[in-house]
């Protein structure tokens, strides 16, 4: 996963790309934990990438919570409707 196909994710307008803000944002972090992953935890991306994660899970926690807990909720009540 890179940010390039997470932007063409963003873009499609064939319904391929998100479904939810969940996967958006499992994309990002798996990003920045990659970046950790494979370079030396001395080097500049791997510094670049730890101050971004931090920064976006903060910005994007108190900005899309709400919104994530709305779609916990619309997934929990379309199960419970079927059943």
């Amino acid at each position: 996963m890179d940010l390039g196909t997470i932007q063409k994710k963003l873009e499609m307008k064939d319904g391929s790309g998100y479904q939810y803000v969940r996967e958006f944002c499992e994309d990002v972090c798996l990003v920045f934990r990659n970046a950790m992953l494979y370079n030396d935890s001395s080097s500049d991306v791997f510094n670049m990438a730890k101050t971004l994660s931090q920064k976006f899970e903060k910005k994007w926690k108190l900005r899309i919570e709400a919104r994530l807990l709305e779609e916990v909720t619309n997934s929990f009540s379309k199960r419970k409707r079927r059943h």
